[in-house]
C-alpha cells in the first residue's frame, strides 16, 4: 500500500513536471517565432559572412531588398553583388574587419535586375572558441534614396553657386555702367555752368 501511495506521488509530481517542461517549449517555441520574425521582417538588412566573405545566412528585407532568392545568395562570396571597380575596397575593407573587429563602408550593391542600389554596411567581427574569426555579422541600410537627394541637393547648391557669381558679376557691370553714366552727365552740366559764368561775366 505504502508503495502503491509512493508510486501514485511519484507519478503525480511527473505528470506536474512533463506539464511544466510541455508549458516551457511552448512559451520557447513562441518566443523563437517572436525573434524569428523580428530578424526577418526587421527595416534593415541581416547578413553574415564566413572568414572567406560568403554568405552564410541573411534575413528575408535583404533578400526583398535585393530580389533574389536564398540559394542565389548563401553560400556565395559577398562581393559578387558588388560592381566590379568597387571589390577591391571591399576586400580591403573586410581584412580591416578581420584586424579590428569592426567596419564601416558604403559602397553601390547590384540588384537581380542588374539595377544598382547605395548601402552602409555596419559589421563586427564574432569570435569563434580559440579566438578564431568565427563570422561577420553585418547589418546594411539602403540608403539610395538619401544618396539621390544629397546629389541633387549639391547640385542646386552649385547652380546656386553660378547664379550668384553671375548676380556678382551683373553688379558689376551695372556699378561700372553706372559711373560712366554719372561720368557722361556731368560733361553737360560742366558746359551749362561755364556758360552761366560766361554770362554773368559779360552781363
Amino acid at each position: 500500500v505504502r508503495a502503491e501511495r509512493e508510486l501514485r506521488l511519484r507519478t503525480r509530481e511527473l505528470t506536474d513536471a512533463n506539464e511544466r517542461l510541455v508549458r516551457m517549449n511552448r512559451e520557447l517555441e513562441e518566443l523563437k517565432d517572436l525573434y524569428s520574425d523580428l530578424y526577418e521582417n526587421a527595416p534593415a538588412m541581416y547578413l553574415s559572412l564566413n572568414p572567406a566573405g560568403e554568405m552564410i545566412e541573411c534575413n528575408r528585407t535583404l533578400l526583398t531588398t535585393l530580389e533574389m532568392s536564398r540559394r542565389e545568395l548563401i553560400g556565395r562570396p559577398f562581393e559578387r553583388l558588388l560592381p566590379d571597380a568597387c571589390r577591391p575596397h571591399f576586400r580591403d575593407r573586410f581584412e580591416a574587419l578581420r584586424r579590428d573587429g569592426v567596419m564601416e563602408m558604403q559602397t553601390p550593391c547590384r540588384k537581380s535586375d542588374g539595377e544598382t542600389i547605395e548601402i552602409w554596411i555596419n559589421a563586427s567581427l564574432v569570435h569563434s572558441p580559440g579566438d578564431r574569426m568565427g563570422h561577420a555579422r553585418c547589418v546594411a541600410q539602403d540608403v539610395t534614396a538619401r544618396c539621390r537627394l544629397e546629389a541633387e541637393l549639391a547640385r542646386k547648391n552649385q547652380s546656386l553657386g553660378h547664379a550668384n557669381a553671375e548676380l556678382s558679376q551683373k553688379n558689376r557691370e551695372l556699378d561700372d555702367f553706372v559711373y560712366v553714366v554719372s561720368h557722361d552727365l556731368q560733361e553737360p552740366l560742366r558746359t551749362l555752368i561755364a556758360f552761366s559764368d560766361f554770362l554773368l561775366t559779360d552781363y
